[in-house]
């Protein structure tokens, strides 16, 4: 069809020229061939065809692209998944996690200040087993803000992948 096209304005051209040289035999030649050319062109049946696979091509487009963002890379054998709506992000369990270790922090120091205002032994001996307890929630505080971080990494990893795949 699109020769068709061409070939039709190809004799169009033609048809012009002749008519600046006035000539009459060639021009009714060109008249019979552009009035043929017309007749495919604008064939209504033709058209309806043209436009149907012109739908259908765009629709398949259409769907493939679906297709490809619904379909998550995979890399190594695991599979990207959705991160579900109900759960945190990674960036909010990292604030919430260094927020913690703030609170933490701030609790040893009240407990230290408190421990050099008071010389009560049995005092020192409980705040002695707090420090130990802070210390240890901060351990485990600061090795999950180290996991989430890492995930945090390794998604930004996925995300820069099915960026550049999709």
């Amino acid at each position: 069809y699109r020769q068709q096209l061409i070939q039709h304005a190809h004799l169009l051209q033609q048809y012009e020229d002749a008519l600046k040289i006035s000539n009459q035999e060639v021009l009714r030649q060109l008249k019979l061939k552009i009035e043929q050319s017309n007749n495919f062109i604008y064939d209504s049946h033709i058209v309806e065809n043209i436009q149907k696979q012109i739908h259908l091509r765009k629709s398949k487009r259409a769907r493939l692209r679906r297709q490809k963002e619904k379909q998550p890379i995979t890399t190594d054998n695991n599979i990207i998944n959705e991160q579900p709506s109900n759960e945190k992000s990674l960036r909010e369990k990292i604030q919430d996690v260094n927020s913690l270790l703030h609170t933490i922090k701030q609790l040893k120091h009240t407990r230290l200040k408190r421990l050099q205002d008071n010389s009560n032994t049995n005092t020192i001996t409980t705040n002695n087993t707090t420090d130990d307890e802070l210390t240890e929630i901060e351990n485990l505080c600061t090795d999950r803000l180290n996991e989430y971080k890492t995930q945090m990494k390794k998604q930004t990893h996925k995300d820069l992948l099915n960026y550049l795949f999709n």
